[in-house]
């Protein structure tokens, strides 16, 4: 007999949006969440970036709903008897920085899911709707069960959204987030009565490693969608570096590309690509020393 009642889940992030999407959907459908679990960035320690890294933890103590209780895991070590301790019934990870021990993901009986921006098998790791976006390709949704190797394990459910040339990257961020509430119930729904989900087809898997600081500078001479594509893709996803923005010189100004359009009505700068016009619409200053191989527009 399928079990109807909710389950007890634990939720992993560093991201409020994420903490907040994840709470709504599962308290919504009838789940029990008491917790949220996050972690202390590694990286940002080794870089100096702990300002930015405290500021994002309090960020979820101040605005994530106020029924989590909310734990910072000081390492990756830590969080087996973290987790452990709260004895969940099910894990649901979105936004988290760090592979999961596979301690961690013993614990739960019902498994620990993953909420990845992608669909999977493409695109696995940590810059999916980045890389989707950059070449051009279909985004959506996955939950699948997490294993020991990056967004590998069985997909209990996926859903795929529709981009418009209009789209910026506010717009797409948003048009994935909005299938959590509609994918996440799904696949909660379908661990709680015990489906193993869709083995993953290994020869389609593809890669979405973080961009490279080289693969944020804009060359004119290439397809203007191309060149469109770049600009969302990078104001999407950082750097392996933590830069963020598509970077040119602009009618001999050095900018950080913010948005650029394939339409004229939209305004902004008529730029000349290899194939016609872009319209760059909005950008910010950039020091010239970021900009040592770019072109000029």
């Amino acid at each position: 007999m399928r079990r109807t009642s909710g389950v007890d889940a634990v939720i992993l992030t560093w991201s409020l949006d994420c903490a907040t999407r994840m709470f709504d959907c599962l308290d919504g459908a009838g789940h029990r969440v008491g917790t949220l679990v996050t972690i202390q960035s590694q990286r940002g320690r080794a870089e100096g970036l702990l300002a930015r890294d405290l500021a994002r933890h309090r960020q979820l103590l101040e605005q994530a709903p106020p029924a989590l209780d909310i734990v910072v895991a000081a390492t990756v070590e830590r969080l087996p008897g973290i987790v452990g301790s709260l004895s969940p019934e099910l894990l649901v990870c979105y936004g988290f920085p760090c592979r999961l021990p596979e301690a961690v993901l013993r614990v739960p009986p019902l498994g620990a899911l993953n909420v990845h921006p992608s669909l999977l098998p493409r695109y696995r790791g940590p810059n999916p709707l980045g890389r989707s976006v950059r070449n051009g390709d279909d985004v959506g949704l996955s939950v699948h069960r997490m294993v020991t190797a990056f967004d590998a394990g069985q997909v209990l459910a996926q859903r795929a959204v529709s981009l418009r040339d209009d789209d910026d990257a506010d717009r797409i961020q948003a048009k994935v987030g909005e299938l959590v509430a509609s994918v996440l119930p799904l696949a909660v729904e379908r661990a709680r009565d015990g489906e193993p989900g869709t083995p993953q087809d290994e020869a389609r898997a593809t890669r979405a490693p973080l961009f490279e600081d080289h693969e944020l500078v804009v060359a004119w001479d290439r397809p203007a969608r191309d060149i469109h594509n770049q600009v969302r893709a990078c104001a999407l996803a950082s750097s392996r570096t933590g830069r963020r923005g598509a970077r040119a010189v602009v009618d001999d100004r050095p900018v950080r590309v913010l948005r650029t359009s394939l339409d004229a009505t939209s305004g902004g700068l008529r730029v000349t690509c290899g194939d016609g016009p872009i319209w760059v619409v909005e950008t910010d200053a950039l020091p010239e020393s970021e900009l040592a191989d770019v072109q000029r527009a």
